[in-house]
């Protein structure tokens, strides 16, 4: 199984932009995995990274089933990804998808 979970707290100015823009109550998700390691895109960092200390006090978590392989093979990767570059481009083509 991997555990998906969506931040629904109030955090900075721009997360309640992107809960308007998607018209959604979250601003962000991230993959919890069973090691207690989470993985997500950190635009403060500008990176892409693993993290051990969070609170899930603000965050929805949704557990998707899912074999063990499948879970190893998300794992690793997210451990190729580690370290990589936030895609600012990514972002930007989100929010006028018409360029």
């Amino acid at each position: 199984m991997i555990r998906v979970a969506f931040y629904k707290g109030a955090g900075k100015f721009i997360d309640s932009v992107i809960k308007w823009w998607t018209k959604s109550p979250y601003s962000h998700c991230e993959l919890l995995f069973p090691d207690g390691r989470m993985f997500s895109a950190d635009a403060w960092s500008g990176r892409v990274r693993f993290n051990t200390s969070y609170d899930l006090t603000n965050w929805d978590v949704l557990t998707i089933p899912m074999p063990d392989s499948r879970v190893r093979l998300l794992k690793t990767w997210c451990e190729t990804h580690d370290g990589a570059a936030y895609d600012w481009l990514g972002v930007l083509w989100f929010l006028i998808p018409f360029v």
